[in-house]
């Protein structure tokens, strides 16, 4: 099954966290975000400050939040369109710059194929759009026996 690598620049850029530093939140690693990087039911960390949503990197893995309904939905609207419990899931993509418009973003599965199923990416998106997605960028793995481990 082809995956997406991760740049050189970026894998150097993980680590292995034996506790999750403040400010930082967890996230289930999916069958559907598998990589090279990132196996099933590992625990990605990422930083949730403002420092690492300011300026997008390309290539970076980020966790994105979808919202169902949308945020900016009316009441009047969501109760006459939607009528449904409000969804919202966070999933781990891999955002690049737009080949053709340097100015604006996609967002890539990290994995193209799951079980046989073709996953799309999805953009391109300005700037401003994708930063109100981006909850926060990937810095590592909680692994909390590695500390363990290494002193043994």
């Amino acid at each position: 099954m082809p995956v997406i690598e991760a740049p050189r620049e970026l894998s150097d850029d993980l680590r292995i966290f034996d506790a999750v530093p403040h400010g930082y939140e967890v996230i289930t690693v999916q069958e559907r975000d598998e990589c090279p990087l990132l196996a099933p039911g590992e625990v990605a960390v990422f930083d949730t400050s403002e420092s690492c949503c300011g300026e997008i990197v390309n290539g970076a893995l980020y966790v994105i939040e979808w919202q169902r309904p949308r945020a900016g939905m009316s009441w009047e609207t969501y109760r006459r369109l939607e009528c449904q419990y409000l969804d919202v899931r966070r999933r781990i993509y891999r955002v690049e710059r737009s080949r053709s418009d340097p100015s604006r973003w996609w967002i890539r599965p990290l994995s193209p194929r799951v079980r046989g199923v073709i996953q799309c990416g999805d953009g391109p998106f300005h700037d401003w759009h994708l930063t109100d997605k981006i909850i926060g960028r990937v810095v590592g793995l909680y692994r909390p026996t590695h500390a363990l481990e290494v002193r043994q």
